[in-house]
């Protein structure tokens, strides 16, 4: 009877390792909105000011959960707060036409983003479009990619995006060849840090330890 409880609590280790591993992709998608509509439980992106580099971010204003801006360019967050970030021509340098710029929680998650691609002030920069890409994990497994173009116009340009069907978006990214000021007023919601597979093996291995460990226990104090 022992040996029948082990063996099932060894199958159910590795079914739910299988699980963690992979599953049958399912078809989703994501809802791009104009304009600057907050869902429940929005939170603002707090930068860290000063902070430089090609990824630079900071925390969100509840859950502090950290959040990335990463680009091919080299950022500058100008101000602390729910303020803004730049592009620099180069450390210590004035700011360029910002142009591209990927949103992430690391080894995270997020069901909702808004953000504000400025045009205004200096340098200036002449109107134009941008494409964004969402990068969505799908219900019961698998990924899917959303894309989306809209016009730049001078002053604020809100994107509201929100993931539909399930899906949770891994990544937003965003490129413009004609760039804009400043990126500001980053908001989130949803936002969530998910184990890396190999810490759920882990911890399923743990777990099958300690079972181990508990049979072992009971034949010892059921001996005579």
């Amino acid at each position: 009877m022992r040996k029948l409880m082990l063996r099932d609590m060894l199958f159910a280790a590795a079914a739910a390792i299988g699980l963690a591993m992979g599953a049958t992709p399912a078809h989703a998608g994501s809802v791009f909105q104009l304009g600057n509509n907050p869902q429940p439980n929005e939170e603002n992106v707090l930068l860290t000011k000063g902070q430089t580099g090609n990824t630079v971010g900071g925390f969100t204003n509840q859950s502090n959960i950290p959040v990335d801006i990463i680009s091919t360019q080299t950022l500058l967050n100008s101000a602390g707060g729910q303020a803004q970030t730049n592009a620099l021509s180069g450390p210590g340098g004035s700011t360029v036409p910002f142009t591209n710029f990927t949103i992430e929680i690391p080894n995270g998650t997020f069901t909702d983003l808004i953000f504000n691609p400025r045009i205004g002030g200096q340098p200036p920069v002449q109107n134009g479009t941008a494409d964004i890409s969402v990068l969505a994990n799908e219900p019961g497994g698998g990924t899917q990619t959303s894309t989306f173009t809209y016009s730049l116009g001078n002053g604020q340009n809100y994107l509201t995006i929100l993931a539909s069907g399930g899906e949770t978006m891994r990544s937003v990214s965003f490129t413009s060849t004609t760039g804009f000021n400043d990126l500001i007023d980053v908001r989130i919601s949803g936002s969530a840090v998910v184990p890396e597979p190999l810490t759920i093996v882990m911890a399923l291995e743990a777990l099958v330890s300690l079972g181990v460990v508990m049979v072992r226990r009971r034949r010892r104090d059921a001996s005579p």
